[in-house]
């Protein structure tokens, strides 16, 4: 009788344990491209910080208040990034070969159901209008609608590159295996403008500099 009420209590206590979902900082935000010069994807770059597979079905990101749902089952693995873009926009290098979400690729609306020619499945197609070029709220939300992380920006601060910088994305420039990373990324001295030239972000003339 004791056996079975300690089996029992076990149980109880493992299934509440799911419902807490996942702790704050578990996956953070590293990077934001919200002022392209072209007519390229803004977004959103993720970290996964734990030593373990997230599956981000059904969790959020807000922008400026407004909830996007991750509506198929998108894996992050352990130490690893994922990058969530807007509505509209193409990565594209120099050749023309274009890059894009292998989530949700049947989706009629968008770009890599029928034209895309490398898909990759650490982008997810999140369909945000953009990020405003001039403040902002970032949040990850997980399926309890826990905080996850959240970044809060300001040009007129100068946070995280000042009102200048275009075609250049915000970059954490800590390692997010830091203690507290996620508190350390609400910190403008923490980010700088990409120096980082990438090929997939061709915007007809230069490449302009981020992640992807």
């Amino acid at each position: 009788m004791i056996r079975n009420i300690y089996i029992l209590t076990v149980l109880l206590f493992s299934s509440m344990s799911v419902g807490w979902g996942q702790n704050e900082g578990d996956i953070i935000i590293t990077e934001f491209f919200y002022k392209s010069a072209g007519n390229i994807y803004e977004y959103i770059e993720f970290y996964n910080t734990t030593d373990s597979t997230i599956d981000l079905v059904d969790w959020k990101i807000s922008v400026d208040g407004n909830e996007y749902s991750i509506d198929d089952s998108v894996k992050i693995t352990s130490n690893d990034y994922i990058v969530f873009l807007s509505f509209s926009g193409v990565f594209q290098d120099s050749t023309g070969k274009t890059y894009g979400s292998e989530n949700d690729s049947t989706s009629f609306f968008n770009k890599c159901s029928s034209k895309c020619d490398v898909r990759q499945d650490d982008i997810y197609w999140l369909q945000f209008p953009g990020l405003s070029n001039e403040s902002g709220e970032i949040k990850l939300l997980d399926s309890y609608n826990n905080l996850i992380d959240e970044v809060i920006y300001s040009s007129a601060d100068e946070f995280p590159v000042g009102d200048e910088i275009m075609g250049q994305a915000a970059e954490f420039i800590l390692d997010p295996l830091t203690n507290s990373a996620y508190s350390l990324n609400d910190v403008g001295s923490n980010w700088r403008s990409s120096q980082h030239e990438s090929e997939w972000l061709w915007n007809g003339t230069i490449n302009e500099k981020g992640s992807p």
